[in-house]
């Protein structure tokens, strides 16, 4: 029960979806998710093979540092090898396994992903549309040679996920729980804990004596690891963005005016509309979907009472409307009236029913009102040209061998180089000054290099913002000698020696406090000063709500049985806490509707979430995985083993 509840407070639904889908197209420029895609066949390099489709090594590399790019979004300070430590390699690589898996299934059992529905993805994505709002094959070649991408991985990138989407989000979306079941779930939220927490601060404890020389070098000995700079580099580097080009991109008044001839109908008054609308397989389930939107239920509930999903589609044009679902639709809903329901129209994925929620007039543009819009349009694309221009140039250069100095020169570049730094960016020898989050693809990329290795082009931003970066100088890791820390060593040791005896101080409290002593007189009884106990009131809600910000004493009680008493270590080695939970108030949630509904929606995520992991896992087993452990401990070792790690 306590798995499941722990599951409950961190789980989202459609969080297993999310996990399967290899990209989201909305957010694949920014994750930086799009990458090499598996081959066909099965190689002496594979690290795993699912039915008869080879995961070779490289592809998992790939992912990994795509991983790790997008675990930098949200703490920005992760490296490669702290990723690995945290299952990254087995996360990853299952996430492969599983799209492999569900799109073989899918080709089975002749499920297809037309080509008009994926050129309908692409053609909606705003980067790869033109100054006149439409998909332009010149913005589309330029953004995908921006990001290192094929037409034919992100088609096929598409394809996949749309194929993943519609095979798992049924088997996780339409689960319902009892509030039966919900109740002792809901009630376990409201159990409320009573304790003490103490704590023997190391300050408070004499270390003792000093030590000899002999003493202190024995411990800088065993502690080598702490006084251990590991290797620093001294990488050198360029960074070009499209700010570099606000001069040059500026487009002349009749570019502008040419741009507003070519735009056509854009700037014409237009009718737009919004519907809401659900896609339906059979076309029975359609039509009582329709009765029952016209008799007054909205087009969301009526989804969801059959276990599916309305969207929203906000002001469009009759065009749009076409391209992003099918003629007959648009058709229909441009000749209905505001609350009128139209459908079901059949279209490539289904039965569409939909509700014409809004109509609006939108009134046309002349070219003066038009202009700053169009300029802000041609600049951007400008802006892009360029960048990808000077880009092939620097590429060719380094295929010409040219070195970094050489393309600096040449290019008219503003380079500059760090100090011997970390693989996070950071310089041991100033730690306080954190380098900026922009730049982490910059350390990565000199840590990945070897001695000689030619320059490199980095992407940097979703904007064309990219470096060209070289690895300058191996600094090898290395231990600051004694006599340079001796200060240092020696403050560390007189506070493990202390650290040392404040445990013993509170594990002698923790003890008598088990034998049945009060706990105000088992702290009394060591007679070192100490702060007083705090007292913890709590119940497990509030603890799920805070989880991020509760302190590990309080969360330990949650684990605790009555009139029980543990140890635990302070942060720092600043002391040690006796933890001691006093009762527990048993929580009833009958009658609590609020508490009981969000209750059963929690659980229904969660056992959505186990069921369509069920699912995947018996594609898995139909098909057959096999994982090769001696080239994923590879993988494992080099990009944060005990060699040194390569992001």
């Amino acid at each position: 029960m306590l798995n499941l509840l722990r599951r409950l407070v961190s789980s989202t639904i459609g969080k297993i979806v999310a996990l399967i889908i290899l990209v989201v197209i909305a957010l694949a420029f920014a994750a930086g998710d799009i990458s090499s895609f598996h081959n066909g066949g099965v190689s002496g390099t594979s690290v795993a093979e699912v039915g008869d489709t080879g995961i070779s090594e490289n592809e998992l590399r790939d992912r990994m540092q795509n991983a790790v790019d997008e675990a930098r979004q949200r703490q920005p300070d992760i490296t490669m090898a702290d990723f690995v430590q945290q299952g990254g390699v087995d996360q990853t690589l299952n996430r492969i396994i599983n799209g492999i898996a569900l799109e073989q299934f899918a080709q089975e059992t002749g499920m297809h992903v037309s080509k008009r529905a994926i050129d309908g993805q692409i053609a909606s994505i705003p980067v790869f549309q033109g100054p006149d709002g439409k998909f332009s094959q010149t913005q589309f070649d330029q953004v995908l040679k921006a990001q290192g991408l094929t037409a034919d991985a992100l088609r096929q990138s598409i394809r996949q996920s749309m194929l993943a989407r519609w095979l798992v989000a049924p088997a996780g979306e339409a689960t319902k729980v009892p509030q039966a079941f919900a109740l002792p779930y809901a009630s376990l939220l409201l159990e409320n804990r009573h304790g003490l927490i103490g704590v023997v601060p190391t300050a408070a404890v004499d270390p003792g004596a000093k030590p000899s020389d002999k003493q202190l070098a024995a411990y800088y000995k065993r502690e080598i690891g702490t006084y251990t700079i590991p290797e620093r580099r001294v990488i050198r580097y360029a960074v070009i963005s499209p700010s570099d080009f606000d001069q040059k991109a500026q487009p002349s008044e009749a570019e502008i005016a040419q741009a507003y001839k070519a735009a056509g109908t854009r700037f014409a008054a237009r009718e737009e509309r919004s519907i809401d609308q659900v896609v339906v397989a059979d076309k029975a389930d359609a039509d009582k979907i329709a009765q029952k939107v016209k008799s007054g239920t909205s087009v969301k509930a009526a989804a969801q009472a059959v276990g599916l999903e309305a969207t929203t589609i906000s002001n469009v044009t009759k065009d749009d409307l076409a391209g992003q679902s099918s003629q007959d639709l648009a058709n229909a809903a441009f000749a209905a009236k505001q609350g009128d329901v139209v459908g079901p129209v059949q279209s490539p994925l289904g039965y569409v029913v939909a509700k014409v929620t809004d109509v609006r007039q939108v009134a046309g543009k002349t070219l003066a009102e038009a202009t700053p819009e169009i300029r802000q349009e041609l600049t951007k694309q400008k802006k892009v040209e360029l960048i990808n221009n000077l880009q092939d140039k620097l590429d060719n250069g380094i295929t010409d061998g040219s070195t970094f100095s050489e393309l600096v020169s040449d290019n008219k570049l503003d380079a500059k180089q760090t100090q011997p730094v970390l693989e996070s960016g950071i310089d041991p020898e100033h730690p306080d000054q954190k380098p900026a989050p922009e730049l982490s693809k910059v350390f990565q990329a000199g840590f990945a290099a070897q001695q000689g290795d030619a320059p490199q082009l980095v992407q940097l931003g979703d904007d064309g913002t990219f470096a060209v970066v070289a690895l300058g100088k191996v600094v090898p890791a290395a231990a600051k000698p004694l006599k340079a820390i001796h200060d240092r060593v020696l403050a560390d040791y007189m506070k493990d020696q202390a650290s040392k005896k404040a445990r013993a101080l509170a594990n002698k409290a923790v003890q008598e406090i088990n034998k049945g002593t009060d706990f105000d007189k088992a702290l009394q009884g060591l007679k070192t000063p100490m702060p007083p106990p705090q007292k913890v009131d709590i119940t497990r809600g509030q603890l799920a709500q805070n989880r991020q910000q509760v302190p590990p004493p309080v969360a330990l009680i949650f684990s605790m049985k009555e009139k029980q008493a543990k140890l635990l270590e302070a942060p720092n080695e600043s002391g040690w806490f006796v933890v001691y939970l006093d009762k527990i108030d048993k929580g009833d949630a009958k009658g609590n509707d609020a508490l009981l509904k969000a209750t059963r929606s929690g659980l229904s995520g969660v056992l959505g979430d186990e069921y369509a992991q069920q699912f995947i896992d018996a594609i898995r087993g139909k098909l057959g995985v096999k994982k090769n452990p001696s080239a994923i401990a590879k993988v494992q070792t080099d990009l944060g083993g005990g060699a040194p790690a390569a992001p």
